[in-house]
Formats: structure tokens, sequence, C-alpha cells
């Protein structure tokens, strides 16, 4: 891992930081904890709170539990496992960060809809869900004209365009200018919120899409289960920092990387 790719990840560990300002202490659950980076923050922030992480990768689990010992950690596909009943209705926070894109590929539609409404279980009456992932444009199939202005760029472009394995990604070359390259809204947002990954997360995303829906279309999926309380589009400024020095939208800006929602059970 090089000295600049860990200056990025710390970058977007800062980000995740604004979750905090918006979770209520006491009994607090992370969905798809990962290694529990977030989780020894929130520990750090609620040193009073109970904690727990439900996570479906042993080995990922294992490293939460090391990073942050007086959690509780529960090795559970989500999707296919009882609901925890000492968590149900206890809740006071529930957080999801960057797990329900990976979930929305595994279990498509349906699934999602089972996991908010586990989600609204889980909760107490005033607990709080507190959601941070991918944000995809409105505007999905708009053309935008990249301007690739480093070799850095145009090597990685060409290997986001030989490798994604998730989807065919359509594009072309400017005929004036081969350093422009013409691009759907919705593919460049994923070649831009990988741009800076390398070694096997730059492989593991070659299967995935980070972020699957638009500001709107998250609103009408989350809108059966909770109120919404803040939602928040946003370009992450670590992202920004890797992009603007080698990659120009023309006519246009760079598309918001990231949506926060904050939610009430209904």
């Amino acid at each position: 891992m090089t000295d600049i790719f860990r200056a990025r990840m710390e970058l977007g560990r800062s980000d995740r930081r604004r979750l905090l300002r918006w979770m209520r202490p006491g009994v607090i659950l992370e969905i798809g904890s990962g290694t529990g980076e977030l989780m020894k923050m929130v520990a750090e922030q609620f040193p009073d709170s109970e904690l727990f992480g439900i996570e479906r990768d042993h080995l990922r689990m294992t490293s939460a539990k090391e990073l942050v010992p007086d959690a509780c950690f529960i090795e559970a596909d989500i999707l296919n496992s009882p609901l925890p009943e000492i968590l149900r209705g206890r809740c006071n926070s529930v957080l999801m960060n960057a797990a329900f894109h990976e979930l929305e590929i595994q279990a498509g539609e349906h699934g999602i809809q089972k996991i908010l409404g586990l989600v609204r279980e889980l909760l107490a009456p005033t607990g709080i869900f507190v959601f941070r992932d991918g944000v995809k444009p409105n505007e999905l199939a708009d053309t935008r004209r990249i301007l690739l202005k480093s070799e850095y760029a145009r090597l990685k472009f060409g290997k986001f365009f030989d490798e994604y394995r998730h989807r065919r990604i359509q594009w072309n070359r400017d005929a004036t200018n081969s350093d422009i390259i013409l691009l759907s809204s919705y593919d460049l947002h994923d070649i831009l919120t990988k741009y800076f990954l390398e070694g096997d997360l730059w492989e593991n995303d070659m299967d995935e899409t980070f972020g699957t829906k638009s500001v709107l279309a998250y609103e009408r999926c989350f809108s059966d289960f909770f109120a919404l309380v803040h939602i928040e589009s946003y370009l992450a400024p670590y992202l920004e920092e890797v992009w603007r020095n080698d990659i120009e939208i023309l006519e246009s800006t760079f598309p918001d990387s990231h949506i926060i929602m904050i939610g009430v059970a209904l």
C-alpha cells in the first residue's frame, strides 16, 4: 500500500466522522460493521453506550473484535439470519455505512425491503437510523465529456474499462481530442468512486457499483419505513481532491459521491 493511498484512505475515514453527530447514545448497532473502523469512532464518541455490530465476513469480524474489544460483534448474514432478539426494539441508533449497495447487489430490491423492515423493528421508539452510501446522479443517461489530464488518469480509466465486471461500460473518444472521453453520468460515477483504489480493494470493487440509487430513488425506497428528517447528497472532499488534479468534467461539474439520510421509524 503506497503512502499516497494510505493518506487517501485516512481522508475517507475523516469523512465518515460526519455520521457521529446524528447518532444517539444508548444501544448502538452497526449493520455491516466490517473491520470495525467506524465502530471505533463510535466507541470513542459514546464511551458509555452498548455497542453491537453485525458482519457476515469472519475475517472482518475478527479484525473488528481486536480493534473494538468492548463491542459485541455478531457473525451473521442479516438477510438470512434471525433478528437478534436482544436488540429488537432496543436500538437508539442503527448505523449502516456503505453496506446498502452490497446488500442490494446480493439480494435485489426485495431483499432491501426486507432489510429496511428489520431496521425498523430494531429501533427503539425514539431510535434513529443513520445511513450513508454512494449516490448515483438523477440524470443517469446524460453523457459527460471528460478530459483526462494526466497519464495516471488515462491508465486508470483504461484499466476500469478493461476490468470492470459488474456491467459493460459504453464509452467513446471525442473526435477532436483523444484525451477527451464520452461517458454516461451513471458510469462516470462508478469510475470516479473507484479511482483512488489499489490492489485487492480495486480488484474486489470490480464486481460492484458504489451506490445503486439516485437521491429520488433512495427517498422512494425508504419512504414506506422511515420519516426522513435529513437528506444530504454531497461530493466527499477526499475524492474531489484526488480527482481535480487528473480529471476535468467539461461543461459540467463533478457528481456527488455520497448520500447521508437520517430517518425515524414510521
